[in-house]
C-alpha cells in the first residue's frame, strides 16, 4: 500500500502553508536575525582609546615580547569609516623591523601607526 502525504483541511477560511514552506522560512529567518544582531553589536561598539606610547616604551615592550616569546596586544592609530579607533589586535613579534616599521604576526605596520602595545600574560600551550 502506497503511503500518502498529510492532508490539511481549511478551517474558518484559514489556509495553512504546510510544513515544507514553514521550515524553509524558519532557516532563513534565523540567519537574518543573527546578521541583524551582529550589525547592531558592530554599530554599538565603542573602543577605548589607549594612551599614545613613546617609541622608547614601544621598543621595551617589543624587546620583552621577543626575548620571552610572548604575544602582544596592540592598538593602531587607524580609524574606521565612522571615526572610531580600530579594534585591538593580538600577534607575536618575531624580531623583524626596520626604520619604516615592524612585522607583527604576518602583517607589516609603520611605526607611526602604533598607538599602544602591551605584553599579554603567559598561557600554557595546552590551554
Amino acid at each position: 500500500m502506497a503511503r500518502r502525504g498529510k492532508h490539511f483541511t481549511d478551517y474558518n477560511a484559514y489556509h495553512d502553508r504546510g510544513f515544507h514552506l514553514k521550515w524553509r522560512t524558519a532557516f532563513a529567518l534565523d540567519e537574518l536575525v543573527q546578521s541583524i544582531e551582529g550589525n547592531i553589536k558592530e554599530d554599538q561598539k565603542d573602543n577605548a582609546k589607549e594612551a599614545q606610547m613613546s617609541a622608547r616604551a614601544i621598543s621595551q615592550v617589543l624587546y620583552q615580547a621577543y626575548v620571552y616569546q610572548r604575544p602582544v596586544e596592540f592598538q593602531l592609530n587607524r580609524y574606521d569609516q565612522l571615526g572610531r579607533i580600530s579594534d585591538k589586535r593580538q600577534a607575536y613579534f618575531n624580531g623583524l623591523w626596520d626604520a619604516t616599521g615592524l612585522w607583527l604576526g604576518g602583517d607589516f605596520y609603520p611605526w607611526e601607526d602604533l598607538r599602544h602595545i602591551r605584553l599579554l600574560p603567559y598561557q600554557k600551550w595546552s590551554k
